[in-house]
This record gives C-alpha cells, structure tokens and sequence, in this order.
C-alpha cells in the first residue's frame, strides 16, 4: 500500500512538473506589437499606425483614434444650413461635421433662412418684419423719425416717430440739443453767447477768454481765481502776476518797503526797500566801493558802506568801458547788467502766449524777458490761435502763418464733379474747399457722370444698365442663362386646366401686345407647380389668369404669396386677373397682404362700363371701359383705386418697394379671341396696352 501510495504520488509529481513547463512555455511566447505603440494585436485596431491605440486621444479626421468602435465621437462641430446665403444658418438644421460643409455656417441664429435681408444685425426698415431677428419689428429705424421743431434739419432725440410714416416734420437726425432755436444745432458756429450752440457739450468753448480777479484793485489779477467769459468781467484782469490779491500794495513791481513782506512778488522779502538806505560793499580796497555788489536793506550789513563808485569791488578787470558780457555782471560800470552784451539774445515779443514770437517786436537782451521768446514765425500776435503750429480753418485767416489763406483747412467741404450736370456728382472727382467750385455739387453719388439720364433716382429701363444707381437686380440679370434678362420674359400662371384668357390661344390679343414688345412668354398650371423665388427670379413679369372651379387650385400657399411679396418688392411686376364668375375670392384672398388689397366673398356683382377714372398712365385715353361679373375688392395703402363699376372695384394699381401689381376684377379686357372672344369692350383694348406699358416701364 505504502509502495503504490509513493507510486501515484511520483506520477503527479510529475504531470504538475509538466504542466508547470508548458505553462511557462505559453507565458513566454512573444505579444506582436508592429507600430510600437505599446498595443499589441488585438487590443490595437490598427497595428501599423502608433497614433492609433486605445489610449489615444479622439480627432476629428474620420478615424477610429482611440479604438472604441467609434468614429470621431465627442470632436464633431454643429454647422447650420444657411438657404438664403446671409452668413447665419436656420437653427432647425444642424448638421455634426469634422470642417464646415458647403453651404452651411457655424452660426445657427436666422430667424428667416429664406430671405438674405434678415439676419442678425440687419437694418431695421420700414415693412412689418423682424428684419434683425430680435423679435421685435420696426424698431431702432434708422429713417428720419425725429420731430424738428424749429425746422433746422436736426430732430429732437426726445421726440421719435411713433409709426413708420413721419411726416414732413420729421428728419434723418436726433442731434438736436434746443429744438426750439433754428440757430443751435450740431453745424451751427458756436459764439460767445452763453449758450451750447453746436450741441457739442460745452458752452462758449474756443471762443471765451480767460480773466482773473482782481479782489484788491491792484491792476494785477490772482492766477489761483480764474474765470472764463466773452468780455472782461468787472473786478476781473487779464494777467495773474499778483501774488496777494487781499493787498493793493502787493504787486509786481510795486516798491519794497521794510516790512518783511514782498511788495514787487519777485519772491525776496525787503529786498532793495525804498526807505532803506543803499549799502555798498568794498572787497578790493582800491578806495571805492561797489556799485556791483550792493545791499538794499533795512540795517547796514557787516563790510559795507556808503560808498558806489566801483561797479565790482572784487574784480580788476571790471572797470568803466570795459566790455560787457551775458554775465549777469556790470561789466562796464554804466549801472546796467548785461546791456548790450556781446553774447545777448534777440527776444520776440509773444503777448498772445502761443509760443511763437513778433518778428516785428524785438528785444536785444541776455535773459528771456516776460512774454518774449526766441522763436519769431508769429503772423498775428494778438491771437493765440494764429501760429505755425495751429490748424487751418475756413474763416479767411492765415491760422497756421503759412503765408496762404484757408489752405488744408481741417473743415472744408468735399464737392464732387459734376460732368454731365444731372444734380449728381462723381465721387471720384472730389476737391476739398471752403467754397464750392463750379461745375461742383455736395452730392457725389452718381454712378455714371458722363451720362446726365444716369442718376440716382433716374428711370430705370429694360437694358442691362443701371440708370438710377442702386445696381442692377434680378429684373435686368439673367439668372437662367438663356441670353435674356428677366424683364424680357414672362410667365403665366392659370389655376384651372383652361380658361378664357390663355395666352396661348388663337390669336391672343393681350398676349400679342406682349410678343410686339419682344417679351417673351411662358404658361404653367398651378396644380402642377409651385411658385417659387427661384422660379419668380427668372421673369419680370407674372400673370395669375384663370378661373376657381371644382377641381382648380384655389389659393397660394404662405410660402408661395412670401415669394410674391419678396419678388415684387425687388422689382417684379404682377398681374392679377379675376374671373366673372368667381366671388368666393380663393386666389385673390391669398394674395400678399403687404399690397393694400383683400378680396370679399360676399361683395355685390360686378356688371357694367364707367367713364370716371382716377388719374394714371394706366387710364390715359381711356373714355369707356366695362367689365361684367368678377370679385369684390376693397382698396388700402399702398394700393390706388383706378376705376370702380356700380360702386365695386374694377381697375387697381400699387407700387409696392420697386416692383409694381395691377389687379383687374374680372377677365373682359383680357379675353382671348379664340371662340369668338376679343378685347372688343369700349376701350378695353387701350385698357390693356396701358396695363402693359406701365408694368414694364421701370
């Protein structure tokens, strides 16, 4: 038993041995890492690239970095799409992408994605809408919204308009500090009056002169008691050398006295007094004393006497005759310090204290005199805003003593060229003066000044050129490449599978007058398509034409009146034509509201002819129109009332931004010919061809 027992134990002894030996063996076989980035196959996902392990960190550039299954997580950008190209994109579609894509923008903040004129930032006009998305409308205009009271062009910023209109009391600017005084306002010159007269803040400023009291009547005024005023002020002086005003015996100059105080303020108390016997002092003992070294005080000092014959008792070689020097000695003897000394100055006098002297008004002397200096190039010395170094203004004064008059003037006026004398200036050709050059005017804003028919403001015609000014949109580009420009083209839009007004059909008259005109024409059925801007923007002129019945269209879509209201705005011409048998409105009530016209379904019938015309180019020649049937319309601004049949409106005309509609109640005038149809009322025809003249003129 013993024996077996030591038998099975050597046996297990042994396969542990053996077990031991190849788990060591698998233990030391080698990890393949081939990048070297300390991850080996399989915790690496992508072994031939060390960037790539699971402790990388995440990169925006397509790639698995940090081997977690997932592709650029937590490092993608939001981009939003940005329809309308205004540089800030519709909140509502974000996009996640390593770099921004085409057409999208980092900013997701545009309150209308569909139109370029609103944004953030945006100006603010006049038209109902939220222009800078800051939800308010109309707000912060920048028209002239201001009251002008006193009718001198600069409004009170107290006194906005409360609505969009103004009125002819109302002007472009709120700079008015006193709009009850014509003569105060932001251009006005400011005079010595007491009174802010250019509203820059300050009353009388560069025109005031300072002066100083003078509390003890000495002549002299006190520096630290300044004041500032037109004319002098009673108990004011112009200069400040006092220094005690509480004392008219204190003054510069005054006599010394012996009173320990300094009676001439030259800072010396008692020095040279008047009731104090002159001392002289005799250094060299030649016998005379100095009249050079002398003591004008109260008590006689140690070393002086009576005597005054020696100028310098110290010195030899100071004696009478002797030449005098910048020594602040008497050389000579003559009792004059320094008089005509060799080595003097020459002093000009500067009493206007600008720094610059009188040529003029010298003095020969060693030390700077008060109020002379030693530069001379001072053209006016009473004034010490005339010299070298102050600006040129417009008032016929040499300001800077150039020898020239209003030259460089810091406040001159550009006038621009005026070439082809339409009222407008070239702004290239511009001369900065004091007064207006001929040929030149104030304005510079034209943009051709070799054409007088080219101004802003000008008309405007179907011929690729800019004659107002304002550059060309849509309805003189083209946009669809098909070499004509969108006021040559139209489209034409029914709302039923046919009507009587197709201009396709046989021998359209109305559609004829259009093709004489070389415009072009297009037809769509509104079941079968949207009108959109991008569709709008290669026609300048739109026509609705058609009936409502069972099965037909019977409204525009918001989005599709917006694209209207925006296409007309910029330069689009509409038509509207109603049906004869249609009073429920449908189209027509969905036309823009911003055109001043609503459709009223239950409005009376429409039957009949007029004479009586409001005046228009549309209704010129006109003696007898008539219609029969159609819609019930009533008129508001910007819309013009042209013709109405038994009380109801027939011919209507607006001009809305630059774009212009014509709203025709029923489709008489504009019946095709085709089954025995033609434009035959009275004077429809002449009706027609007026309708197509105004809409296409610019």
């Amino acid at each position: 038993m013993r024996a077996n027992a030591l038998v099975i134990l050597g046996v297990f002894y042994l396969l542990g041995c053996r077990q031991e030996i190849v788990s060591q063996q698998k233990e030391s076989k080698p990890s393949i890492d081939n990048d070297g980035d300390g991850f080996p196959i399989p915790e690496d996902c992508d072994d031939i690239d060390s960037s790539i392990n699971p402790s990388a960190e995440e990169f925006c550039d397509g790639l698995d970095n940090n081997c977690n299954g997932e592709i650029d997580e937590g490092v993608l950008a939001l981009f939003y799409l940005d329809s309308d190209g205004d540089g800030f994109g519709d909140p509502e579609q974000p996009i996640e992408a390593c770099s921004i894509p085409s057409g999208y923008v980092p900013s997701g903040t545009d309150c209308d994605d569909s139109s370029a004129d609103i944004f953030p930032g945006a100006r603010e006009i006049c038209n109902d809408i939220d222009d800078d998305c800051d939800d308010s409308i109309d707000e912060d205009l920048v028209e002239g919204l201001f009251y002008d009271a006193d009718g001198d062009g600069h409004g009170d910023p107290n006194q906005p308009s409360t609505d969009c209109q103004g009125g002819d009391e109302y002007v472009y600017y709120a700079d008015d500090c006193d709009d009850t005084d014509p003569s105060v306002n932001p251009f006005a010159e400011e005079v010595c009056d007491s009174i802010d007269n250019d509203c820059n803040g300050l009353i009388d400023d560069g025109v005031s002169t300072t002066y100083y009291a003078d509390a003890d009547e000495d002549g002299y005024g006190d520096a630290s008691n300044p004041t500032s005023a037109c004319e002098l002020p009673q108990g004011y002086v112009e200069n400040f050398a006092d220094c005690d005003d509480n004392d008219p015996m204190q003054y510069p100059n005054a006599d010394e006295y012996c009173n320990n105080e300094d009676d001439d303020c030259d800072e010396d108390i008692d020095e040279d007094p008047i009731d104090s016997p002159t001392w002289y002092y005799d250094i060299d003992g030649d016998g005379y004393g100095s009249s050079f070294i002398t003591a004008f005080e109260c008590n006689a000092p140690l070393g002086y006497l009576s005597d005054n014959s020696d100028c310098d008792d110290t010195n030899t070689s100071i004696y009478p005759g002797a030449t005098e020097y910048c020594n602040n000695l008497d050389n000579d003897c003559n009792g004059q310090i320094d008089d005509n000394a060799v080595d003097a100055f020459t002093w000009y006098a500067d009493f206007d204290r600008d720094d610059y002297g009188d040529p003029n008004n010298s003095l020969y002397q060693c030390d700077q005199p008060f109020d002379y200096v030693l530069t001379q190039q001072d053209c006016d010395d009473s004034d010490n805003e005339v010299n070298p170094d102050s600006l040129e203004y417009c008032n016929g004064v040499d300001d800077n003593c150039d020898g020239q008059i209003d030259n460089g003037t810091i406040d001159s006026i550009d006038y621009f060229l005026d070439s082809d004398g339409d009222g407008y200036g070239d702004s290239a050709q511009v001369i900065s003066d004091c007064a207006q050059p001929p040929g030149y005017i104030l304005d510079g804003t034209d943009c051709d000044d070799s054409d007088a028919a080219i101004y802003p403001g000008a008309q405007e015609y179907c011929d690729g050129i800019d004659q107002n000014c304002n550059g060309n949109n849509f309805y003189e580009e083209d946009l669809d490449g098909n070499g004509l420009m969108a006021c040559q083209e139209s489209v034409w839009f029914r709302n039923d599978a046919s009507n009587l007004t197709n201009p396709y059909g046989a021998c359209s008259q109305a559609a004829d007058l259009l093709l004489a005109q070389n415009i072009t024409i297009q037809q769509y059925y509104h079941g079968n398509n949207t009108v959109t801007s991008s569709l709008l923007q290669h026609y300048g002129l739109y026509v609705h034409h058609g009936r409502n019945v069972n099965g037909a269209v019977a409204a525009y879509t918001n989005a599709e009146a917006y694209a209207l209201q925006d296409w007309v705005y910029n330069g689009g011409r509409l038509l509207y034509i109603g049906y004869s048998s249609n009073q429920l409105c449908d189209i027509a009530d969905s036309l823009p509201s911003q055109f001043g016209l609503s459709c009223n379904p239950s409005g009376g019938y429409l039957s009949g002819t007029t004479s009586v015309f409001t005046s228009h180019p549309i209704t010129n020649g006109l003696t007898t129109i008539g219609g029969e049937g159609g819609e019930s319309w009533s008129v508001g601004s910007p819309a013009q009332s042209l013709a109405t049949i038994n009380g109801q409106e027939f011919v209507m005309a607006v001009e809305y931004g630059q774009g212009k509609v014509v709203v025709i109640a029923n489709e008489w005038p504009f019946y095709n010919a085709n089954g025995g149809y033609t434009i035959g009322y009275g004077d429809n025809f002449q009706l027609v061809e007026n309708i197509w003249n105004w809409l296409l003129e610019s």
